[in-house]
């Protein structure tokens, strides 16, 4: 029960975790480091904390492997995500790359706070 043994789970939260995972996921051409369809698909501070494993919060996300991080972004240097309803700042850091999607794909990349329906993991559909 709840075992990894076919992939364990270092590989997993590496692939569902962090901007390389996704960019191999996806099938992207050439290193995931300067791809545009990667930092494109995401929003700024959600693609700095995936490619850094840093939070604004000094929350290490050990996701991505140790030689294999951005050094060149830090979280705390783009904006954070606000909620498209009443602009207040919400923390995506614990979504995982799935949750990203669906905002992305049903919510229009919009972020949604708590106090407005929204929150960890739950995506509001668009109208």
């Amino acid at each position: 029960m709840n075992s990894y043994e076919r992939e364990g789970q270092c590989a997993r939260n590496h692939r569902s975790q962090s901007i390389c995972g996704f960019h191999n996921s996806e099938g992207h051409d050439g290193e995931w480091k300067t791809c545009k369809a990667c930092e494109e698909f995401f929003h700024p501070y959600d693609y700095a904390v995936k490619a850094t494993s840093q939070a604004v919060g000094g929350t290490a996300r050990r996701y991505n492997f140790d030689d294999n991080v951005r050094s060149d972004i830090h979280p705390a240097d783009v904006p954070f995500p606000t909620c498209h309803k009443c602009e207040a700042l919400v923390n995506t850091t614990e979504e995982s790359v799935r949750t990203l999607s669906m905002r992305k794909s049903f919510n229009g990349g919009r972020v949604t706070c708590g106090g407005c329906g929204g929150g960890f993991g739950k995506v509001v559909m668009g109208r």
